[in-house]
């Protein structure tokens, strides 16, 4: 979990790093007549998770396939132009390498 999180903290502070993109939380909630619960949330300004499961397992596979999700969406350029990238100060050579990096992680993971 650790290295998608470093991962998407990566890809996402050379242009719109806020500190809230950078932490996660899963939790038990516990309510008066009702079973415990587990929860996963992260409330970014990029995007933002909030539900419930029944297991810290459900939980943490969830946050994991947020993290997935959201790296795969930053790593998708191939609709970009050259004149997006001037914009926002990356070279598009800075995203293929870190496609290459995400592939040889997702393998891993």
């Amino acid at each position: 979990m650790n290295s998608l999180i470093a991962f998407r903290h990566e890809l996402i502070s050379p242009t719109h790093h806020k500190d809230r993109d950078c932490h996660y939380k899963i939790g038990k909630k516990y309510s008066y007549g009702y079973q415990e619960t587990y929860f996963v949330r992260h409330y970014g300004y990029i995007a933002k998770l909030d539900a419930e499961f029944s297991t810290y397992e459900e939980a943490e596979a969830a946050l994991k396939d947020f993290l997935v999700e959201e790296i795969e969406k930053e790593l998708d350029i191939d609709d970009i132009t050259e004149d997006v990238f001037e914009f926002m100060d990356m070279p598009k050579e800075w995203y293929i390498q870190k496609k290459q990096e995400w592939n040889s992680l997702k393998a891993n993971i």
